[in-house]
């Protein structure tokens, strides 16, 4: 009877997952992106795009808090951008490379994406936004809001990643 049991609560998890497995995941409208630009598409420009993109991503981390919601996380960057610039210039100094940076948030555009099979539509969003030298350069961009970051860095099968995406979320709709 317990193994009958097992079976059945395994196969309704199952089910449920695997139905909304297959549904197609959509960030959500009130979401908040981050893109960093590089100045053109050398190595020398992309090897400085992901060094701020570290240095962004540390200073972001101790600037938001899981707990945010969406206008609390807007607030923060936004009171935020001045702190970011310095952190970014004083990076650039120090390392001796000569490139300009704008750093600005509020509203751009993001076309059409699938990544790992999660649909992000095209559209205007908030965005915390870098653009290095002349912004020629390829971009990386990932979510800051609902918190889908710090998902980038891991090595998922697209199964794994569609439910993690599903689950924060659920979580953050709630809030």
């Amino acid at each position: 009877m317990k193994t009958i049991f097992i079976f059945l609560v395994t196969a309704l998890v199952y089910v449920f997952l695997g139905n909304n497995f297959n549904q197609e995941i959509i960030i959500p409208k009130e979401s908040i992106r981050f893109r960093i630009i590089a100045d053109d598409n050398t190595e020398a420009s992309e090897e400085i795009k992901f060094k701020i993109k570290m240095l962004v991503e540390l200073e972001l981390s101790e600037i938001l808090d899981e707990k945010d919601n969406f206008l609390s996380s807007k607030v923060k960057i936004e009171n935020s951008l001045k702190r970011l610039e310095n952190k970014v210039n004083s990076m650039l100094k120090k390392e001796k490379i000569l490139e300009s940076v704008q750093i600005s948030y509020g509203s751009h555009f993001f076309p059409e994406k699938f990544y790992n099979g999660v649909k992000y539509e095209s559209g205007f969003y908030e965005s915390l936004v870098v653009i290095l030298g002349n912004g020629l350069g390829n971009n990386w961009w990932c979510v800051l809001f609902p918190p889908l970051c710090n998902l980038e860095n891991k090595n998922y099968s697209n199964e794994e990643y569609k439910l993690l995406v599903w689950e924060i979320i659920k979580k953050y709709n709630k809030s």
